[in-house]
């Protein structure tokens, strides 16, 4: 069941992304900013493997709406996030990891 976050992002369960569209088109401008999603996502994919950490990953669905799912990465690629279960995060949809 989704629930409201942060009043723009809507709080995903992992296992209703599979039955999401994600933003097909860059959803970062900026280079600089692109280079530090993937640095984000690595560090998110080491605390996931290491640690058994989830981390929040923010993305954008191809409507425009937002979204968000707290998780554990368990790899982190050029075109794709894998999560448990064959879930995948297309890497240019997603906006912001925290942790």
């Amino acid at each position: 069941m989704s629930l409201k976050m942060e009043s723009l992002n809507t709080l995903f369960e992992k296992e209703e992304l599979k039955n999401l569209e994600f933003s097909n088109i860059e959803v970062i401008e900026n280079e600089v900013d692109r280079k530090a999603r993937t640095e984000a996502l690595n560090t998110a994919m080491i605390l996931g493997n290491s640690y058994k950490s989830k981390v929040k990953i923010f993305f954008t669905l191809r409507d425009g709406n937002e979204g968000v799912v707290e998780t554990t990465v368990w790899h982190a690629g050029d075109s794709n996030v894998s999560l448990k279960g064959e879930i995948l995060i297309p890497t240019h949809a997603i906006r912001k990891v925290s942790w």
